[in-house]
């Protein structure tokens, strides 16, 4: 049977699809490059965004057109199940919590972590990845000695929310041990660390991997004005993400800083958000994702008052882009 896996979003779904290719393959089944030359197509999507689970709805309706047997796997069944099930597509779960599979020669990505109990105010995830699992301590480290011995250089430490790694956990471990052992493991490897919360980066943090991985951080920002972080249901203010940030420039000298920024979140005045835009000018980040807000229906955010007009949003982000 050949097989063609079309992979949607971040990088935990490039995990969990390197992870399916390989038990694709242990099926004695071929995998091919593209859709016209495959028996069966699995779509791994993606619906952290309205217009992520639409590129996901417009996939699976291409690929069903062919006429092959075609399956859904990702967030996008979970949140929208109806139209999944309108398009005849099966739906399946790949998502087996955690796992780890390179997926080039010399770069892996070490899935430690899933599901997410923050409850953002405008994101699906949560419902989509149900509750916080973590890999176990011995499996990350057996995982990124297989990858050493593979070859692989360098290995990216990701998952939904990977600054809760360990909490669920019986031995009381955190992310920071994790990167110790790991670091142990494998000493020749170059770590990097996913998407951080922010609040994970205290001094003891910083004191504890300082040597220990890259100096490539992304910070989950989402906005730089604190009434818009209430209304977000954040757990920090724009005091405590400027920390974080000052932390990571003192114990990594030529650290580069990247951050996730939504504009035009519900009832975001003008006001609110020239706030933000001199806060990230002040701070002066390496990198910055702009995302104009899109409802996602079933948050709170999308029963909010005060719904901007898609024109306002887009000029909010391109202000942004130009810092």
């Amino acid at each position: 049977m050949k097989v063609f896996i079309l992979t949607l979003g971040c990088k935990v779904n490039q995990a969990e699809s390197a992870s399916l290719e390989r038990r694709v393959l242990a099926m004695g089944n071929e995998l091919v490059s593209t859709a016209e030359e495959a028996d069966e197509i699995i779509v791994n999507t993606c619906a952290v965004t309205a217009e992520a689970a639409r590129k996901s709805r417009q996939a699976l309706r291409r690929v069903s057109a062919s006429g092959k047997k075609v399956y859904a796997a990702g967030c996008y069944p979970k949140i929208d199940r109806d139209a999944v099930d309108e398009l005849g597509v099966e739906i399946i779960d790949i998502a087996d919590g955690v796992g780890a599979k390179p997926v080039k020669r010399t770069r892996a990505l070490l899935k430690v972590q899933d599901g997410c109990e923050n409850y953002c105010s405008y994101c699906v995830i949560p419902y989509a990845r149900g509750e916080s699992k973590s890999l176990p301590l011995a499996e990350c480290v057996s995982a990124i000695r297989g990858f050493a011995a593979q070859g692989v250089k360098e290995t990216i430490i990701t998952g939904v929310e990977i600054s809760s790694w360990g909490y669920d956990l019986q031995e009381p471990v955190t992310l920071a041990d994790l990167i110790l052992a790991l670091s142990e493991a494998a000493p020749d490897m170059r770590l990097t660390l996913g998407s951080l919360e922010p609040r994970v980066v205290t001094d003891k943090f910083c004191e504890t991997i300082a040597g220990e991985i890259t100096g490539k951080f992304h910070l989950s920002l989402q906005s730089g004005c604190d009434s818009v972080l209430k209304r977000m249901n954040r757990r920090y203010d724009t005091a405590r993400f400027k920390e974080s940030v000052t932390l990571l420039r003192k114990y990594f000298m030529e650290c580069f800083i990247s951050a996730d920024v939504i504009v035009g979140f519900p009832g975001e005045t003008e006001e609110e958000f020239e706030q933000t835009y001199e806060f990230l000018r002040e701070l002066r980040l390496d990198k910055l994702h702009v995302f104009p807000y899109s409802p996602r229906p079933g948050t709170p955010a999308a029963e909010m008052n005060g719904q901007l007009e898609k024109a306002v949003k887009a000029l909010r982000a391109a202000r942004l882009r130009e810092i």
